[in-house]
């Protein structure tokens, strides 16, 4: 009990900020004391939980690479099935029809004036085209 009186008096004889100090110090230490205890007592809740959430991650990221997989696969099908259309569709032209433009295209380069030439390849053209639509239209069915 001696000793309790002793540290009291010597306590009051030190000056008042010393004391203030002392005291601010002992409260932060016996908080920061409490906060380590609390943290040791729920350390185990926080791994359990950081654990699920790490399981949840890696679930999500292997159903991803799953979707991405099927995603990739589904484009490259599509990609094959617009390339077979656009193959179908694709019209070639016959090198006849392709001879009698030329023709044409060669008057207007020259500046021809003569209808009996334009008229000529004008129909020779046409029966190209004609012929040409005939055996397409026969191809498509």
């Amino acid at each position: 009990m001696d000793q309790i009186w002793h540290n009291i008096h010597e306590l009051l004889e030190q000056g008042l900020l010393i004391s203030v100090a002392k005291v601010t110090l002992g409260l932060i230490m016996l908080g920061l004391s409490l906060v380590s205890f609390y943290v040791v007592l729920v350390a185990g809740k926080w791994h359990a939980q950081l654990v699920n959430l790490e399981q949840t991650a890696n679930f999500c990221r292997d159903e991803l690479m799953f979707q991405f997989i099927v995603a990739r696969s589904r484009l490259d099908e599509m990609k094959g099935y617009i390339s077979r259309r656009r193959q179908a569709n694709s019209v070639s032209l016959n090198p006849q029809v392709l001879k009698s433009i030329g023709s044409i295209l060669l008057l207007v380069v020259r500046k021809e004036k003569s209808i009996v030439q334009w008229g000529m390849l004008i129909v020779k053209l046409g029966g190209s085209l004609l012929n040409f639509l005939k055996s397409s239209g026969k191809a498509n069915n």
